[in-house]
C-alpha cells in the first residue's frame, strides 16, 4: 500500500525474487543503492548488521589505535571498547651504559647491552581500565674514572608484560672483558627477545678502540658506535639500545662511557 508520502508501506514479510535497486533500475546486487546513504536507526533497543558468521555490529569498526609511551604514566583503555577487545602490548627495557676509561695509554671499555623486548596479545580489559605503565630508564655511561656502565631499567605494562634493561659495559679494561649482556624477558605466553649484548674487549692494546653497544629488539634502537675517544659521543640511538665503551687516545685523558637509550611501551588496539 502507498503511504501519504508516495512511498510503499510494507507491514508483512515480503519475498522479492531478484535484486532490489534504490536510485537505480539496474541493480547488480541483492540490494544496490545508487547515489544515496543507508541509515540504520531505532527508537529503542539496538539495531545493526548481522554478518554471515553470526557477529552483530551496531557501528563501524574502530580504526587501529596506537599509543607510543615514552614516559611512565597511567594508560586508560578507551571507553568504546569491551572485554573482547584485543590489544597488542610491546615493551622494551632501557639500554645499558658503556664503560668509561681513565688516564692510560692502553685501556678501553666494552659496550652496554640492549634492553630485552617482549610482545603479546591481551584481551579481557574492560573499558576505562587504568593500567600503570613504567618506562625503563637509560643506563648511564661509566664514570671517567674508568667505571662500569649502569644497567638500564625495566619497562612494564601493568602485570601483563615486562622487559628488563641491558647490563652496563665494563670500564678500564686492561685485559679481555665482556660486553654488557642484554636484558632477558621471561613473560608467559608472549614473544620474548633478549637484547643484543654489547661488544666485548679482546686484546685491548691491538687496536685500542672502544666497543659498540648492543642493538635493541624489533629494530627500535641502535647501539652507540665504538672507537670513540671523546665524552658525549657513543650514546645509544632510539629506544632500548646500549651505549658504547670508550678508548683512551693517550695519558691524562678521562672519558665517560656512552649512555644507553631509554625503554618504550607500545599499545596497539587491534579490534573493537
Amino acid at each position: 500500500a502507498s503511504t501519504p508520502f508516495g512511498g510503499v508501506n510494507i507491514t508483512t514479510n515480503t519475498f522479492i525474487q531478484g535484486n532490489v535497486g534504490i536510485g537505480t533500475t539496474a541493480p547488480i546486487s541483492a540490494l544496490n543503492v545508487f547515489n544515496g546513504n543507508i541509515r540504520i536507526s531505532t527508537t529503542s533497543g539496538s539495531s545493526g548488521i548481522v554478518f554471515q558468521d553470526g557477529t552483530f555490529q551496531t557501528s563501524a569498526a574502530a580504526p587501529i589505535q596506537e599509543w607510543d609511551i615514552t614516559t611512565s604514566q597511567t594508560w586508560t583503555s578507551p571507553s568504546n571498547t569491551s572485554a573482547a577487545t584485543v590489544y597488542e602490548f610491546l615493551v622494551l627495557g632501557g639500554g645499558g651504559g658503556g664503560g668509561g676509561v681513565a688516564n692510560s695509554n692502553v685501556a678501553e671499555s666494552s659496550g652496554g647491552g640492549a634492553g630485552g623486548g617482549a610482545r603479546g596479545l591481551v584481551s579481557g580489559i574492560a573499558p576505562n581500565t587504568s593500567i600503570t605503565v613504567t618506562i625503563g630508564a637509560a643506563g648511564a655511561g661509566g664514570t671517567s674514572s674508568g667505571g662500569n656502565g649502569s644497567t638500564g631499567g625495566t619497562t612494564s605494562i601493568g602485570s601483563y608484560l615486562s622487559a628488563p634493561g641491558g647490563n652496563g659495559g665494563i670500564g678500564q679494561c686492561s685485559s679481555n672483558c665482556l660486553g654488557g649482556s642484554g636484558g632477558a624477558p621471561s613473560n608467559s605466553g608472549a614473544l620474548n627477545i633478549p637484547g643484543q649484548a654489547g661488544v666485548s674487549v679482546i686484546d685491548p692494546d691491538s687496536p685500542n678502540i672502544g666497543q659498540s653497544g648492543g642493538n635493541a629488539p624489533f629494530g627500535l634502537g641502535f647501539g652507540g658506535v665504538g672507537n670513540v675517544s671523546s665524552t658525549g659521543n657513543g650514546n645509544a640511538v632510539g629506544y632500548g639500545s646500549g651505549g658504547a665503551g670508550m678508548n683512551v687516545p693517550g695519558s691524562g685523558v678521562y672519558l665517560t662511557g656512552g649512555s644507553g637509550a631509554p625503554g618504550i611501551a607500545i599499545i596497539r588496539r587491534l579490534t573493537r
